[in-house]
């Protein structure tokens, strides 16, 4: 219910200012090299998550890869998936890279804490550690998904519970743009 509500408020307020820039920020892919978001030149879909997710970020991941995939096909124009950590002490470029290659086209983004709160803050983005036994720990997070058109904008903010077709619509309208 909280994460629905937040998901609300974000879609809203991109649609109250319009097509709104998207932050930039620098970190580091799963390939060791530095990543910026401004110099993608393509439709960026960005979502948060962690290699050590059981469920939904590789659901999510799988999704988007597909969804991106038959927009490329549609439309001809490239489309990036990126994942930013939201557990950067366990997903170093290596554990990122291993994650995220069981997914066609998505790169995994990691670095500091501090820089990752910074772009979890840019973005409006709610994760939370949660201890379980002996010292391991999981978390939970948001899982907001931004459609970013070659122009560095917010086209669409969406979620992991809207269908394939709604998000395919928000990257055909970043294709647009």
């Amino acid at each position: 219910m909280v994460r629905r509500a937040a998901v609300a408020l974000l879609v809203l307020l991109a649609a109250c200012s319009g097509r709104s820039t998207a932050p930039d920020f620098t970190l580091t892919s799963d390939s060791g090299a530095p990543w910026q978001l401004a110099q993608q030149h393509s439709i960026v879909v960005l979502t948060f998550g962690f290699a050590h997710c059981a469920d939904t970020c590789p659901a999510l991941l799988a999704r988007l890869s597909h969804i991106a995939t038959d927009t490329v096909r549609t439309h001809g124009k490239p489309v990036r998936v990126a994942m930013v950590t939201v557990d950067p002490e366990r997903d170093r470029p290596n554990a990122l890279h291993a994650f995220v290659s069981r997914f066609a086209g998505v790169t995994g983004l990691t670095g500091t804490q501090a820089q990752i709160d910074a772009v979890e803050t840019a973005y409006h983005v709610w994760a939370q550690r949660l201890p379980l036994k002996h010292g391991e720990y999981d978390y939970a997070h948001a899982t907001a998904v931004y459609v970013i058109d070659a122009n560095g904008r917010i086209v669409a903010v969406r979620d992991d519970s809207d269908s394939d077709a709604t998000i395919a619509s928000a990257l055909g309208e970043a294709n647009a743009s």
